[in-house]
């Protein structure tokens, strides 16, 4: 049963973030979404290690 419990929970929280995505982007146009990722995909193109940010990451003990 936990199982089915968590995954709805994780379905939720996935419906739950395409609704406010979808209202983010409600008025963003396909142009602005292309230069959106243009601008990502140069970013990570210059970024070191492969365009991951350059941070420590907490560790879980």
């Amino acid at each position: 049963m936990a199982n089915i419990h968590s995954d709805i929970h994780t379905n939720n929280a996935k419906a739950k973030l395409h609704m406010v995505l979808g209202r983010l982007l409600d008025g963003v146009s396909d142009d602005d979404l292309e230069k959106i990722q243009t601008e990502v995909d140069e970013t990570e193109a210059v970024a070191p290690g492969g365009g991951h940010h350059d941070h420590d990451h907490p560790t879980v003990e």
